[in-house]
This record gives C-alpha cells, sequence and structure tokens, in this order.
C-alpha cells in the first residue's frame, strides 16, 4: 500500500501482472508497463523485495525458472502517475535451457518442462515433481543450483502442477483438498501415464 493505493502482483492462467488501486478515487489504475515484465508469461514470478514508504516505492523481482531475476522499481507519485523502472538486468546470455509449459486434461492441470537444449526427450531420464496441498504454488524461481543442475545431468525435469496447489486458481486448491484430495494424486498419475508414458 503506497500513497492511497493498494498493488496487487496477480497470477492468472497465462500471465503474471501487477494492478493498482487507487482508494480515494475508488478506480483501477491502468498502465500498459504493468503488464510486461516477464520473459516467459506462462511461467513467471513476480517477487516484491521491499517497500520504501518514505519514497512510495516498491522494490521487486521477475524471474522464471531459467532466467534470472530482474530487479524493478514500481513508483506511484501523488497524481497517481506510475512509473516502473528497471534497476539491474543479468547479462543477457542465449539460456543453455528450454522451459516449457504445457496444459493438460481439459486445461485442468499444467506442468513445466525444464531441460538442456538438445536433450532428446524420447526415453531419456525424467524427474517428476508435484506438491498439491495447502495451496502451495511451486513458484518459478530462478536457482541454478536446483532443477537446473538435474538438466545439466541430462534429466528432464517435470513440474506437475496438481489439484490442491491453486497454479490454476482457487477452484484448483479446493478440487484437492479434504474430500477432493484423492485428486490430487490422480492428477499426478494422469501426468505419468497420460502425457509421460504416452509420449516416451
Amino acid at each position: 500500500f503506497i500513497n492511497s493505493t493498494f498493488v496487487f502482483f496477480i497470477q492468472s492462467k497465462d500471465n503474471f501482472y501487477i494492478q493498482l488501486y487507487n482508494n480515494c478515487s475508488r478506480k483501477m489504475i491502468k498502465n500498459s508497463e504493468l503488464t510486461n515484465l516477464c520473459d516467459i508469461n506462462s511461467s513467471c514470478m513476480l517477487e516484491i523485495i521491499n517497500i520504501i514508504q518514505c519514497q512510495d516505492k516498491i522494490l521487486f523481482h521477475s524471474s522464471s525458472f531459467i532466467n534470472q531475476h530482474k530487479l524493478y522499481e514500481l513508483v506511484v507519485d501523488k497524481m497517481n502517475n506510475v512509473i516502473i523502472n528497471q534497476i539491474s538486468e543479468p547479462k543477457k546470455t542465449k539460456s543453455k535451457y528450454i522451459e516449457e509449459v504445457i496444459y493438460l486434461k481439459n486445461n485442468k492441470i499444467v506442468i513445466t518442462q525444464l531441460y538442456k537444449k538438445g536433450l532428446k526427450l524420447n526415453n531419456c531420464k525424467c524427474l517428476l515433481y508435484g506438491y498439491g496441498s495447502y495451496g502451495d504454488i511451486y513458484d518459478s524461481y530462478y536457482n541454478s543450483n536446483n532443477l537446473l543442475h538435474l538438466c545439466d545431468q541430462g534429466y528432464l525435469v517435470v513440474i506437475a502442477h496438481i489439484s490442491g496447489d491453486g497454479r490454476l486458481g482457487f477452484k484448483q486448491y479446493l478440487n484437492g483438498i479434504k474430500l477432493n484430495k484423492k485428486n490430487t494424486f490422480l492428477d499426478f498419475i494422469y501426468v505419468i501415464e497420460e502425457y509421460l508414458f504416452k509420449n516416451n
């Protein structure tokens, strides 16, 4: 909350963006700069690092599984003008990895595939990860010592955003809790049988 303005970091199905609502005028603030902050729209993470109230400023970064963090500052002045400045950007090098987002089961399950360029996916080593509990979304956070290290070892890494994690919204979260908990496991099995096995 800065300068009478609520700042929302929003994740929708295929996009990650910022939305501003001015509490005094009771209106949304529209600005085209608030949408194109990700290298990969369908796989991105926008995270607040610091709120500097005395300067009416928010520091945040964007990243994906294969793209390093870009640091931004968002300023809202007293006239409700929104300014976004990119403070730092990693060295521009072509990524040696591929990151793909794939929708399955009539868009009820989404998976993220990570692998090193040149890897033949047919019958390759594969790690499948999924956690569908408590609305805990596996964020697209860059970490070269984690998943990308496995990619360097010749693995296809598949992250299954299954019922219970909420990656596709609140309905997906509810679809994997309490009496619906079995859907978490059924989704995980679906990814194995209907995607990984069928595509070798």
